[in-house]
């Protein structure tokens, strides 16, 4: 994989090579949805009402959090 950029020599460079640089799992979640689902909601919520979230984009978390709803 080659990541295009510009060296400004400030920066540590570090090479990692895969043979699948995303591999999946066959495994089950060792938490079930369910039970994390409302952390996560409350994490987000929180984060809106910190500005953390700019306003432009509170929408789009509201409607992902929506689509994601046990």
């Amino acid at each position: 994989m080659t990541l295009p950029g510009q060296d400004t020599g400030q920066g540590e460079t570090e090479v990692r090579e895969r043979t699948d640089p995303l591999p999946g799992s066959s495994r089950k979640a060792l938490v079930p949805y369910q039970e994390v689902y409302q952390t996560y909601l409350d994490a987000a919520n929180q984060a809106m009402e910190q500005s953390y979230i700019p306003p432009a984009l509170r929408e789009y978390v509201r409607a992902y959090f929506a689509g994601l709803e046990p």
